[in-house]
């Protein structure tokens, strides 16, 4: 993964066999030796056990602890970025995401995608301008 880029783990959806307990929550159990499991509980342990895995890749792929930070939030929960920028998780739905994203006008913000884009853009507009400045200096005669 890019520098400071961001990354979403495929959604677990809730199955009934989850936990090994009965899908009935009245179904006797030996208390003794078998563990009540709420259902929360139990979705809420299978995404943790997906991202601990997932950083586990990572960092034996070459990624570096300290440059990774995993977060979890709900509709209606943020993060801060420093104290000027604060990022909502405004929707879920499915696989979508929607952020509100409260930031300075100062700072730019764009979707990854549009950013790269501009990177190219500008390297190839950059590029040019190299090309014009040594044909300029040449005396306008270009190589063929």
């Amino acid at each position: 993964m890019p520098p400071g880029g961001s990354f979403r783990l495929p959604a677990i959806l809730p199955s009934d066999s989850a936990g090994g307990g009965s899908a009935d929550p009245l179904a006797w159990r030996d208390s003794l030796t078998e563990p009540r499991h709420e259902p929360a509980e139990t979705q809420r342990m299978r995404e943790c056990t997906q991202a601990a895995a997932w950083v586990a890749a990572q960092i034996a792929a070459g990624t570096p602890p300290n440059e990774m930070l995993v977060l979890a939030r709900k509709k209606g929960q943020s993060i801060m970025i420093g104290g000027d920028i604060k990022i909502v998780v405004a929707e879920v739905t499915g696989e979508t995401v929607r952020l509100g994203i409260e930031a300075p006008p100062r700072l730019e913000i764009f979707r990854e995608e549009i950013y790269r884009l501009l990177q190219e853009e500008n390297t190839q507009a950059v590029t040019g301008i190299e090309e014009a400045r040594r044909l300029l200096k040449k005396g306008g005669k270009k190589n063929t």
